[in-house]
């Protein structure tokens, strides 16, 4: 193969390199944009835990409140029955008694009926801070919904960008002579995203280590795949980006 249908090769492989580089991001943003759900999934999850969190407390509460009232019940009755005794008492020590019994029971009741007010007031102060959790998951819930939606649509996009992209990678293909070229370029872009790597001296632009001064030779001669010893990647020299690089660099 001739040094001119080489380097044809050469500048193919690598507009054919930053085609894949294009695929390759639609593939990475298409495998990692779901990924970013993930944080509108945390908030939504730390908000409906709060909100249980504070459902389950207030439903502790409300079950206590109904247990003193059942106790206020029982004793509202004990003191009706206390109630009955006096009227039926024949000796000093029963009346007493039947006292003692009622005073206890209206003791009982109002320790019961304080406590229940405490409960209320606190299952009040529960209710508010829930309707704020619960205000807070509606919002989150919304949010990861309308997320999930962008990030759908991108996905898409994406997904069909690849498409569009492939097909022009199989146009890119079909222009390059050298099979062994390709082949290596296949292989080599499987395991990195820059297969080929231009180079403007005696060192990979890539790896940054020295090329031999032979292989920089063969390099420049473009008559066969010449490879970095060191990363491996393919060595394309072009005179003339060679010389922009280095008016670029006189002009800094």
């Amino acid at each position: 193969m001739s040094t001119e249908s080489y380097r044809e090769d050469l500048e193919q492989l690598m507009q054919l390199q930053q085609l894949d580089s294009h695929v390759y991001e639609m593939a990475r943003l298409e495998r990692e944009l779901p990924k970013a759900l993930d944080v509108f999934r945390n908030d939504l999850q730390q908000a409906e835990d709060a909100l249980q969190s504070f459902e389950a407390k207030i439903a502790e509460q409300e079950a206590e409140v109904r247990r003193l009232e059942r106790e206020v019940k029982l004793e509202e009755e004990r003191i009706q029955k206390s109630n009955e005794k006096l009227m039926a008492v024949k000796t000093n020590e029963e009346y007493h008694a039947a006292l003692k019994e009622i005073e206890r029971a209206k003791a009982t009741n109002k320790q019961c009926e304080d406590r229940i007010l405490e409960i209320m007031e606190a299952v009040e102060q529960l209710q508010a801070e829930k309707t704020t959790y619960a205000e807070a998951v509606t919002t989150k819930a919304k949010t990861l919904k309308e997320k999930s939606h962008e990030v759908g649509v991108k996905c898409t996009e994406a997904k069909n960008a690849q498409v569009g992209l492939e097909d022009k990678r199989k146009n890119f293909i079909v222009r390059i002579q050298d099979a062994g070229l390709l082949k290596t370029y296949e292989t080599l872009r499987k395991k990195m995203p820059q297969a080929i790597v231009q180079i403007y001296s005696e060192f990979c632009e890539c790896c940054q280590m020295a090329i031999p001064p032979k292989l920089f030779y063969q390099v420049q001669s473009m008559k066969s795949v010449n490879q970095c010893p060191n990363c491996l990647r393919i060595l394309y020299w072009h005179p003339e980006a060679e010389k922009s690089a280095q008016t670029a660099a006189e002009k800094k």
